[in-house]
């Protein structure tokens, strides 16, 4: 269960990203990191005032962390809602995803990093 998110990312066979989107999805990753290291130290609930800033599939994992969701539960309403929306900004949709287990599951927040940016490598090599 714990690698279902790079199964999808993989079966769907993301494409190449594009050099301009490069800088917002670390844009991201770099946010996701924050939120991370706020809630290793203060621990989750802390992230309630920067989950009202948050947009899209990132607030709603965020409430879901903060309301104290099991992890399996946040993964499928977030995969679900991914894929009912098309596929439209999936790359940013599943580093979200990623994040947000990653958040909740404590880790650390330079392994956060690395997790993150491994959706990038293809990008960052080339």
């Amino acid at each position: 269960m714990d690698n279902f998110v790079l199964e999808l990312f993989q079966q769907i066979g993301a494409k190449e990203i594009k050099k301009e989107k490069l800088g917002e999805y670390k844009k991201l990753i770099s946010r996701i990191v924050e939120l991370s290291e706020k809630a290793r130290k203060e621990g989750i609930i802390a992230l309630e005032p920067a989950m009202h800033k948050e947009k899209d599939l990132l607030r709603s994992g965020l409430c879901m962390l903060i309301d104290g969701y099991e992890r399996s539960w946040i993964m499928e309403i977030l995969c679900t809602r991914i894929i009912a929306d098309n596929y439209r900004n999936f790359m940013k949709r599943i580093i979200m995803l990623q994040g947000i287990k990653c958040i909740h599951d404590g880790e650390n927040p330079r392994i956060v990093e690395e997790r993150l940016n491994s959706f990038l490598w293809r990008s960052i090599i080339c």
